[in-house]
Protein backbone atom coordinates (compact mmCIF):
# COMPACT_ATOMS: atom_id res chain seq x y z
CA UNK A 1 0.00 0.00 0.00
CA UNK A 2 1.41 3.39 -1.00
CA UNK A 3 1.86 6.07 1.57
CA UNK A 4 -0.94 8.09 -0.05
CA UNK A 5 -3.42 5.17 0.07
CA UNK A 6 -2.36 4.47 3.68
CA UNK A 7 -2.95 8.11 4.59
CA UNK A 8 -6.39 8.09 2.90
CA UNK A 9 -7.28 4.85 4.76
CA UNK A 10 -6.30 6.37 8.09
CA UNK A 11 -8.33 9.48 7.35
CA UNK A 12 -11.42 7.35 6.60
CA UNK A 13 -10.80 5.32 9.77
CA UNK A 14 -10.50 8.49 11.83
CA UNK A 15 -13.76 9.80 10.41
CA UNK A 16 -15.51 6.53 11.24
CA UNK A 17 -14.15 6.63 14.81
CA UNK A 18 -15.23 10.25 15.20
CA UNK A 19 -18.70 9.38 13.93
CA UNK A 20 -19.02 6.41 16.29
CA UNK A 21 -17.77 8.54 19.18
CA UNK A 22 -20.22 11.33 18.34
CA UNK A 23 -23.11 8.84 18.22
CA UNK A 24 -22.04 7.32 21.57
CA UNK A 25 -21.83 10.76 23.17
CA UNK A 26 -25.26 11.67 21.78
CA UNK A 27 -26.80 8.49 23.19
CA UNK A 28 -25.13 9.07 26.55
CA UNK A 29 -26.33 12.68 26.68
CA UNK A 30 -29.84 11.62 25.73
CA UNK A 31 -29.98 9.05 28.52
CA UNK A 32 -28.34 11.48 30.96
CA UNK A 33 -30.86 14.18 30.22
CA UNK A 34 -33.72 11.71 30.55
CA UNK A 35 -32.34 10.48 33.90
CA UNK A 36 -31.70 14.03 35.10
CA UNK A 37 -35.23 15.08 34.15
CA UNK A 38 -36.72 12.11 36.01
CA UNK A 39 -34.46 12.67 39.02
CA UNK A 40 -35.22 16.36 39.06
CA UNK A 41 -38.92 15.56 39.06
CA UNK A 42 -38.44 13.24 42.01
CA UNK A 43 -36.34 15.76 43.91
CA UNK A 44 -38.88 18.47 43.20
CA UNK A 45 -41.64 16.37 44.73
CA UNK A 46 -39.56 15.46 47.79
CA UNK A 47 -37.99 18.79 48.74
CA UNK A 48 -39.15 21.43 51.18
CA UNK A 49 -38.06 24.82 49.88
CA UNK A 50 -37.89 27.65 52.36
CA UNK A 51 -38.03 30.96 50.54
CA UNK A 52 -37.57 34.01 52.74
CA UNK A 53 -38.70 37.25 51.04
CA UNK A 54 -37.19 40.58 51.99
CA UNK A 55 -39.40 43.63 52.35
CA UNK A 56 -37.43 45.32 49.56
CA UNK A 57 -34.14 45.17 47.66
CA UNK A 58 -32.52 47.67 50.00
CA UNK A 59 -29.35 46.65 51.76
CA UNK A 60 -30.98 46.93 55.22
CA UNK A 61 -33.93 44.69 54.29
CA UNK A 62 -31.62 42.16 52.66
CA UNK A 63 -29.54 41.99 55.86
CA UNK A 64 -32.72 41.39 57.89
CA UNK A 65 -33.66 38.57 55.49
CA UNK A 66 -30.29 36.86 56.02
CA UNK A 67 -30.64 37.15 59.80
CA UNK A 68 -34.09 35.55 59.62
CA UNK A 69 -32.68 32.76 57.47
CA UNK A 70 -29.80 32.07 59.89
CA UNK A 71 -32.13 32.10 62.89
CA UNK A 72 -34.54 29.73 61.16
CA UNK A 73 -31.77 27.31 60.24
CA UNK A 74 -30.37 27.37 63.77
CA UNK A 75 -33.74 26.95 65.48
CA UNK A 76 -35.07 24.24 63.16
CA UNK A 77 -31.83 22.39 62.42
CA UNK A 78 -33.24 19.04 63.50
CA UNK A 79 -36.32 19.46 61.34
CA UNK A 80 -34.23 20.20 58.26
CA UNK A 81 -31.62 17.49 58.78
CA UNK A 82 -33.25 14.60 60.61
CA UNK A 83 -35.98 14.02 58.03
CA UNK A 84 -35.46 12.70 54.52
CA UNK A 85 -38.93 13.24 53.09
CA UNK A 86 -41.11 16.23 52.47
CA UNK A 87 -43.98 14.63 54.36
CA UNK A 88 -41.94 14.20 57.54
CA UNK A 89 -40.64 17.75 57.42
CA UNK A 90 -44.14 19.13 56.80
CA UNK A 91 -45.44 17.10 59.73
CA UNK A 92 -42.84 18.66 62.04
CA UNK A 93 -43.68 22.18 60.87
CA UNK A 94 -47.38 21.47 61.39
CA UNK A 95 -46.67 20.24 64.92
CA UNK A 96 -44.74 23.42 65.69
CA UNK A 97 -47.62 25.49 64.30
CA UNK A 98 -50.03 23.67 66.59
CA UNK A 99 -47.86 24.51 69.58
CA UNK A 100 -47.57 28.10 68.37
CA UNK A 101 -51.36 28.35 68.31
CA UNK A 102 -51.44 27.48 72.00
CA UNK A 103 -48.37 29.48 72.97
CA UNK A 104 -47.02 32.26 70.78
CA UNK A 105 -43.84 32.35 72.88
CA UNK A 106 -42.95 28.74 72.09
CA UNK A 107 -39.35 28.34 70.90
CA UNK A 108 -36.91 25.54 70.07
CA UNK A 109 -33.26 25.75 71.02
CA UNK A 110 -30.20 23.58 70.41
CA UNK A 111 -26.83 23.58 72.11
CA UNK A 112 -23.42 22.09 71.43
CA UNK A 113 -22.66 19.38 74.03
CA UNK A 114 -18.95 18.63 74.68
CA UNK A 115 -17.35 15.24 74.05
CA UNK A 116 -14.77 15.45 76.84
CA UNK A 117 -14.79 16.35 80.54
CA UNK A 118 -11.93 18.85 80.65
CA UNK A 119 -12.20 22.26 82.31
CA UNK A 120 -12.46 24.04 78.95
CA UNK A 121 -15.34 21.73 77.99
CA UNK A 122 -17.22 22.62 81.16
CA UNK A 123 -16.73 26.34 80.45
CA UNK A 124 -17.96 25.85 76.90
CA UNK A 125 -21.01 23.94 78.15
CA UNK A 126 -21.79 26.68 80.63
CA UNK A 127 -21.74 29.27 77.84
CA UNK A 128 -24.02 27.08 75.74
CA UNK A 129 -26.51 26.66 78.59
CA UNK A 130 -26.57 30.41 79.21
CA UNK A 131 -26.91 31.38 75.54
CA UNK A 132 -29.43 28.79 74.37
CA UNK A 133 -31.51 28.17 77.50
CA UNK A 134 -31.20 30.77 80.26
CA UNK A 135 -31.01 33.84 78.03
CA UNK A 136 -33.90 32.59 75.91
CA UNK A 137 -36.06 31.90 78.98
CA UNK A 138 -35.27 35.36 80.31
CA UNK A 139 -35.86 37.16 77.01
CA UNK A 140 -39.03 35.31 76.00
CA UNK A 141 -40.71 34.56 79.33
CA UNK A 142 -38.98 36.95 81.71
CA UNK A 143 -37.75 34.08 83.90
CA UNK A 144 -35.38 35.16 86.66
CA UNK A 145 -32.03 33.51 85.85
CA UNK A 146 -29.93 35.31 88.43
CA UNK A 147 -27.48 33.38 90.59
CA UNK A 148 -29.83 33.66 93.56
CA UNK A 149 -32.74 32.24 91.55
CA UNK A 150 -30.60 29.38 90.27
CA UNK A 151 -29.49 28.50 93.79
CA UNK A 152 -33.12 28.25 94.90
CA UNK A 153 -33.87 26.06 91.87
CA UNK A 154 -30.96 23.79 92.80
CA UNK A 155 -32.35 23.42 96.34
CA UNK A 156 -35.72 22.31 94.94
CA UNK A 157 -34.01 19.99 92.48
CA UNK A 158 -31.95 18.37 95.23
CA UNK A 159 -35.03 17.83 97.40
CA UNK A 160 -36.76 16.05 94.53
CA UNK A 161 -33.64 13.96 93.86
CA UNK A 162 -33.54 12.81 97.50
CA UNK A 163 -37.17 11.67 97.39
CA UNK A 164 -36.85 9.88 94.03
CA UNK A 165 -33.60 8.23 95.11
CA UNK A 166 -35.16 6.99 98.35
CA UNK A 167 -38.04 5.53 96.36
CA UNK A 168 -35.62 3.88 93.94
CA UNK A 169 -33.59 2.35 96.74
CA UNK A 170 -36.49 0.04 97.56
CA UNK A 171 -35.50 -1.88 94.44
CA UNK A 172 -32.44 -3.11 96.31
CA UNK A 173 -34.59 -5.19 98.65
CA UNK A 174 -34.90 -8.95 98.02
CA UNK A 175 -38.68 -8.61 97.94
CA UNK A 176 -39.37 -4.96 97.03
CA UNK A 177 -42.76 -3.24 97.40
CA UNK A 178 -42.64 -1.78 93.88
CA UNK A 179 -41.73 -2.92 90.35
CA UNK A 180 -39.27 -1.46 87.88
CA UNK A 181 -42.23 -0.46 85.71
CA UNK A 182 -43.76 1.54 88.57
CA UNK A 183 -40.49 3.29 89.29
CA UNK A 184 -40.07 4.09 85.58
CA UNK A 185 -43.42 5.90 85.67
CA UNK A 186 -42.41 7.80 88.81
CA UNK A 187 -39.10 8.87 87.27
CA UNK A 188 -40.71 10.11 84.05
CA UNK A 189 -43.36 12.04 85.97
CA UNK A 190 -40.66 13.69 88.09
CA UNK A 191 -38.90 14.86 84.91
CA UNK A 192 -41.98 16.21 83.13
CA UNK A 193 -43.98 17.90 85.88
CA UNK A 194 -43.12 21.17 87.68
CA UNK A 195 -41.43 20.36 91.00
CA UNK A 196 -43.84 22.40 93.10
CA UNK A 197 -46.79 20.45 91.70
CA UNK A 198 -45.33 16.94 91.80
CA UNK A 199 -43.43 17.00 95.10
CA UNK A 200 -46.48 16.42 97.37
CA UNK A 201 -47.42 13.33 95.36
CA UNK A 202 -43.86 11.97 95.37
CA UNK A 203 -43.67 12.35 99.15
CA UNK A 204 -47.06 10.66 99.49
CA UNK A 205 -45.82 7.78 97.32
CA UNK A 206 -42.70 7.43 99.47
CA UNK A 207 -44.79 7.23 102.66
CA UNK A 208 -47.05 4.65 101.04
CA UNK A 209 -44.08 2.47 100.11
CA UNK A 210 -42.94 2.44 103.72
CA UNK A 211 -46.14 0.64 104.71
CA UNK A 212 -46.96 -1.24 101.50
CA UNK A 213 -46.86 -5.01 101.93
CA UNK A 214 -44.84 -6.91 99.34
CA UNK A 215 -45.89 -10.29 97.97
CA UNK A 216 -45.26 -13.26 100.22
CA UNK A 217 -42.65 -14.49 97.74
CA UNK A 218 -40.74 -12.41 95.19
CA UNK A 219 -42.72 -12.26 91.94
CA UNK A 220 -39.61 -12.21 89.71
CA UNK A 221 -37.29 -15.00 88.54
CA UNK A 222 -34.11 -12.92 88.00
CA UNK A 223 -32.89 -9.37 88.63
CA UNK A 224 -31.41 -7.24 85.81
CA UNK A 225 -29.91 -3.81 85.27
CA UNK A 226 -31.38 -2.07 82.21
CA UNK A 227 -28.83 0.20 80.54
CA UNK A 228 -28.51 1.96 77.21
CA UNK A 229 -29.79 4.89 75.22
CA UNK A 230 -33.07 6.75 75.12
CA UNK A 231 -35.90 4.95 76.90
CA UNK A 232 -38.99 6.96 77.82
CA UNK A 233 -41.37 4.02 77.33
CA UNK A 234 -42.44 2.39 80.61
CA UNK A 235 -44.10 -0.40 78.65
CA UNK A 236 -40.69 -1.51 77.42
CA UNK A 237 -39.70 -2.01 81.05
CA UNK A 238 -43.01 -3.78 81.67
CA UNK A 239 -42.33 -6.11 78.72
CA UNK A 240 -39.05 -7.19 80.35
CA UNK A 241 -40.72 -7.71 83.72
CA UNK A 242 -43.57 -9.68 82.15
CA UNK A 243 -40.87 -12.17 81.10
CA UNK A 244 -39.80 -12.64 84.73
CA UNK A 245 -36.89 -10.18 84.98
CA UNK A 246 -37.15 -7.49 87.67
CA UNK A 247 -35.55 -4.25 86.38
CA UNK A 248 -33.71 -3.18 89.52
CA UNK A 249 -31.71 -0.27 88.08
CA UNK A 250 -32.36 2.19 85.24
CA UNK A 251 -29.05 3.28 83.72
CA UNK A 252 -30.36 4.72 80.47
CA UNK A 253 -31.24 8.12 79.03
CA UNK A 254 -34.14 9.54 81.12
CA UNK A 255 -33.23 7.13 83.92
CA UNK A 256 -32.32 7.99 87.52
CA UNK A 257 -28.86 6.37 87.44
CA UNK A 258 -27.27 8.79 86.84
CA UNK A 259 -29.75 11.65 86.80
CA UNK A 260 -30.94 11.99 90.37
CA UNK A 261 -27.67 12.96 92.03
CA UNK A 262 -27.77 16.18 94.03
CA UNK A 263 -25.99 19.23 92.60
CA UNK A 264 -23.21 20.47 94.89
CA UNK A 265 -22.16 24.12 94.75
CA UNK A 266 -18.49 24.21 95.69
CA UNK A 267 -16.61 27.09 97.26
CA UNK A 268 -15.99 29.85 94.75
CA UNK A 269 -18.53 28.51 92.25
CA UNK A 270 -21.56 30.29 90.90
CA UNK A 271 -24.76 28.31 90.58
CA UNK A 272 -24.24 28.15 86.81
CA UNK A 273 -20.67 26.84 87.30
CA UNK A 274 -21.99 24.06 89.50
CA UNK A 275 -24.78 23.05 87.12
CA UNK A 276 -22.47 22.81 84.10
CA UNK A 277 -19.78 20.92 86.00
CA UNK A 278 -22.29 18.54 87.58
CA UNK A 279 -23.84 17.40 84.33
CA UNK A 280 -20.51 17.00 82.57
CA UNK A 281 -18.94 15.01 85.43
CA UNK A 282 -21.92 12.75 86.19
CA UNK A 283 -23.00 12.16 82.60
CA UNK A 284 -22.60 8.56 81.41
CA UNK A 285 -23.43 9.15 77.73
CA UNK A 286 -21.05 7.27 75.37
CA UNK A 287 -20.44 10.44 73.39
CA UNK A 288 -17.69 11.10 75.96
CA UNK A 289 -14.63 9.45 74.43
CA UNK A 290 -11.89 10.25 76.95
CA UNK A 291 -10.40 7.06 78.47
CA UNK A 292 -11.51 7.73 82.05
CA UNK A 293 -15.12 8.03 80.87
CA UNK A 294 -14.95 4.96 78.61
CA UNK A 295 -13.66 2.72 81.42
CA UNK A 296 -15.72 4.50 84.04
CA UNK A 297 -18.98 3.59 82.31
CA UNK A 298 -18.22 -0.15 82.61
CA UNK A 299 -17.14 0.19 86.25
CA UNK A 300 -20.33 2.13 86.97
CA UNK A 301 -22.45 -0.70 85.53
CA UNK A 302 -20.49 -3.27 87.55
CA UNK A 303 -21.10 -1.28 90.75
CA UNK A 304 -24.82 -0.97 89.97
CA UNK A 305 -25.06 -4.73 89.47
CA UNK A 306 -23.39 -5.27 92.84
CA UNK A 307 -25.40 -2.63 94.74
CA UNK A 308 -28.73 -3.84 93.36
CA UNK A 309 -27.81 -7.53 93.48
CA UNK A 310 -28.44 -8.00 89.75
CA UNK A 311 -28.05 -11.34 87.99
CA UNK A 312 -27.53 -9.86 84.54
CA UNK A 313 -27.42 -6.79 82.35
CA UNK A 314 -29.58 -5.74 79.37
CA UNK A 315 -28.11 -3.04 77.12
CA UNK A 316 -30.65 -1.51 74.74
CA UNK A 317 -29.79 0.81 71.88
CA UNK A 318 -32.28 2.98 70.06
CA UNK A 319 -32.02 2.39 66.33
CA UNK A 320 -29.70 4.86 64.56
CA UNK A 321 -28.07 6.01 67.83
CA UNK A 322 -24.46 5.50 66.74
CA UNK A 323 -22.94 6.20 70.15
CA UNK A 324 -24.87 3.46 71.87
CA UNK A 325 -24.47 1.13 68.90
CA UNK A 326 -20.72 0.97 69.50
CA UNK A 327 -21.12 1.10 73.26
CA UNK A 328 -23.58 -1.80 73.25
CA UNK A 329 -21.20 -4.15 71.45
CA UNK A 330 -18.18 -3.07 73.49
CA UNK A 331 -20.17 -3.26 76.70
CA UNK A 332 -21.24 -6.87 76.05
CA UNK A 333 -17.63 -7.89 75.50
CA UNK A 334 -16.26 -6.12 78.60
CA UNK A 335 -19.06 -6.92 81.06
CA UNK A 336 -19.06 -10.63 80.23
CA UNK A 337 -15.34 -11.09 79.56
CA UNK A 338 -13.80 -8.88 82.24
CA UNK A 339 -16.47 -8.75 84.95
CA UNK A 340 -18.29 -12.05 84.41
CA UNK A 341 -21.72 -10.39 84.31
CA UNK A 342 -24.11 -12.01 81.80
CA UNK A 343 -25.10 -9.39 79.26
CA UNK A 344 -27.72 -9.15 76.55
CA UNK A 345 -27.66 -6.48 73.86
CA UNK A 346 -30.60 -5.43 71.70
CA UNK A 347 -31.43 -2.80 69.11
CA UNK A 348 -34.94 -1.40 69.41
CA UNK A 349 -37.26 0.94 67.56
CA UNK A 350 -38.64 4.03 69.26
CA UNK A 351 -42.02 2.30 69.30
CA UNK A 352 -42.21 -1.34 70.43
CA UNK A 353 -43.35 -2.84 67.14
CA UNK A 354 -41.55 -6.19 67.47
CA UNK A 355 -42.74 -7.15 70.94
CA UNK A 356 -43.05 -10.84 70.00
CA UNK A 357 -39.38 -11.10 69.02
CA UNK A 358 -38.27 -9.08 72.03
CA UNK A 359 -40.37 -11.21 74.36
CA UNK A 360 -38.77 -14.39 72.98
CA UNK A 361 -35.28 -12.99 73.49
CA UNK A 362 -36.01 -11.74 77.00
CA UNK A 363 -37.48 -15.11 77.98
CA UNK A 364 -34.41 -16.91 76.65
CA UNK A 365 -32.13 -14.54 78.58
CA UNK A 366 -34.10 -15.11 81.79
CA UNK A 367 -33.79 -18.88 81.38
CA UNK A 368 -30.04 -18.54 80.75
CA UNK A 369 -29.66 -16.47 83.93
CA UNK A 370 -31.63 -19.04 85.92
CA UNK A 371 -29.24 -21.76 84.74
CA UNK A 372 -26.25 -19.69 85.82
CA UNK A 373 -27.84 -19.07 89.23
CA UNK A 374 -28.45 -22.81 89.62
CA UNK A 375 -24.84 -23.58 88.63
CA UNK A 376 -23.54 -21.11 91.20
CA UNK A 377 -25.76 -22.72 93.83
CA UNK A 378 -24.41 -26.16 93.06
CA UNK A 379 -20.84 -24.92 93.22
CA UNK A 380 -21.41 -23.13 96.52
CA UNK A 381 -23.34 -26.10 97.90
Amino acid sequence: MSIFKYKAFNERKDKILLSVTAIAISIYMAFSCTYFTASAGTVKEDVVRLHILANSDSKADQEVKLKVRDALLETNASILTDNVTKENAKEHFEMLDLVKEQNEKFFVSHLDAPFVTKDYAIKHYEKQLKKHILDRLNDVYGVDVSDEALRKAIEKHNELCRVVTEIGNYRKLPNPPLTGYEFHLIELVSECCPHDLIMPYLKETLEELKTRSADEKPWYRVRVVLAGGENDDPYFTKLIEDCGAFVVADRYCFGSLPGREEIEIRDGETAMNAIARHYIETNECPRFMNPEKVHGRKQYLKKLAEDYNADGLIVQQMKFCEYWEYERMYCQHVMEGDYGLPCMGIEKEYVNTSTGQLRTRFQAFVEALELKIAERGEQNG
